[in-house]
């Protein structure tokens, strides 16, 4: 009997599935070893003499919830009581873990890990995110290797590693949403609006951002439709941050939405003394003199007042010493906007990468190498895809706007750095296309 032959068309499809299947093979393999590599190199080792101690203030809060039932009691000199000074949810996580594993080698163990795999997943889903935002996978994996060699840092105590993670997440399901052409099903934001919800009691500070999505669809979709297909993007993060509303509320008396404490960075961060950087800032000892983390008489006036009323005190005295000072408070904002897009210590970038040598030479060299390549990134992304300039732009425009005003920290910026490697890997990737598309034109032609 002969063999049944498959017509042209049935061997095309095959050929289409089996080159498809592949494809996503060879990504998978790809995204697994950039992973392990970032495992490896993230990888934390067990300290048998290792503790926790009540510092920094997400640790100093989950102390206080484990060991007095209190969310509050952030700083190290003194517990002030009930506080607002950070969102909730990190320091909750690190009181479970003081909870299940207690104070000593395997809670510090399991912070660091915790950290280092949420590192490790976003430098692996890389490829992935550029693919899903237009920017071809390629140009993610290029991103991934540059952010290995540069050796970017891991918070284990604070937010900012898990908050680059779920930025990154949000980003894609945000651009996703844009591109669906409506009826949008209702249930398809729920996940979009569970993330959004843990992101604004993560680091509230991605609010303004998140806000402007959501003018974004109002526009786009009208206020019937708008109403109609995205609620779960407003009722679910709403029902997610109420509880800590109401609790606040029935604490302090006030409505505090996310966090309490912009009165104290200001003032911190606009006074006589006051340097760009919080590492300057304690080098002269200003630092010590007027935060409550360090200053007893700080602390002991924020209890006295309590700290809606300390914090509204620190606002009013940040206000008139910008408007008595308005020279300096814009050096200030000059040098944190420059820290924030080319991280230093000293306040010199290039002495930084020379001299000082705080950090890994290479890993300062690659950031402002990077920060300047991804300008060109975006305006190559906005001439092919103006709605993933936007959405990126957003992220790079307004997410900073804050920490122009408050004492430099290098976390800062770490939720929102994978854009500015993904950016910077851009231009590369198109310019290898472009070689190869020539490459392949001359050999058609000989």
């Amino acid at each position: 009997m002969k063999a049944m032959s498959l017509n042209p068309s049935a061997r095309r499809f095959f050929r289409l599935l089996a080159t498809a299947l592949a494809l996503r093979v060879s990504a998978a393999i790809i995204c697994l070893l950039v992973g392990i590599a970032a495992v490896h190199q993230y990888r934390v080792t067990y300290d048998v003499h290792g503790t926790l101690i009540a510092f920094p203030e997400p640790l100093a809060t989950a102390y206080s919830i484990r060991h007095l039932g209190v969310f509050g009691n952030p700083f190290s000199t003194l517990n002030t009581g009930p506080s607002t000074h950070l969102a909730p949810l990190f320091p909750g996580f690190l009181a479970l873990v003081l909870r299940l594993f207690g104070e000593g080698p395997t809670a510090a163990y399991i912070c660091e890990w915790s950290a280092a795999i949420a590192a490790a997943l976003l430098v692996a889903t890389l490829p992935l995110i550029s693919q899903c935002l237009g920017m071809g996978f390629f140009t993610g994996v290029l991103a991934s290797v540059l952010w290995l060699v540069a050796k970017m840092k891991v918070f284990p105590y604070w937010e900012a590693t898990y908050t680059s993670v779920l930025v990154a997440v949000a980003t894609c399901m945000f651009y996703r949403r844009l591109q669906t052409a409506q009826p949008f099903p209702r249930s398809k934001g729920i996940p979009l609006g569970f993330i959004v919800g843990v992101l604004l009691l993560l680091t509230p500070t991605v609010a303004l951002v998140l806000a402007c999505w959501l003018l974004w669809l109002l526009r786009k979709d009208g206020l019937r439709s708008f109403i109609g297909f995205n609620l779960p993007l407003i009722l679910i993060p709403a029902a997610m941050v109420l509880p800590w509303m109401v609790r606040n509320y029935i604490v302090f008396h006030r409505i505090i939405p996310f966090r309490g404490n912009l009165g104290l960075e200001l003032s911190v961060s606009n006074n006589d003394c006051a340097a760009y950087g919080i590492r300057k800032s304690e080098a002269i000892h200003c630092f010590d003199k007027i935060h409550p983390n360090l200053s007893i008489n700080e602390a002991k006036k924020l209890l006295s007042l309590g700290e809606p009323r300390y914090n509204d005190l620190q606002f009013r005295q940040a206000m008139s010493w910008i408007a008595n000072h308005p020279r300096r408070f814009l050096l200030l904002s000059r040098e944190r906007f420059v820290a924030f897009w080319f991280p230093n210590e000293g306040g010199d970038p290039i002495d930084e990468v020379f001299t000082r040598r705080v950090e890994p030479r290479i890993q300062r060299i690659l950031v402002y190498g990077t920060t300047f390549l991804s300008v060109v990134g975006l305006f190559l992304l906005a001439v092919r895809d103006t709605h993933v300039a936007l959405i990126v732009g957003l992220w790079l425009g307004i997410y900073p706007l804050i920490y122009y005003f408050v004492q430099y920290e290098d976390r800062y910026r770490y939720p929102i750095m994978w854009i500015t490697f993904l950016l910077a890997a851009y231009p590369v990737a198109v310019l290898s296309r472009r070689i190869n598309t020539g490459r392949k034109f001359q050999r058609f032609n000989a």
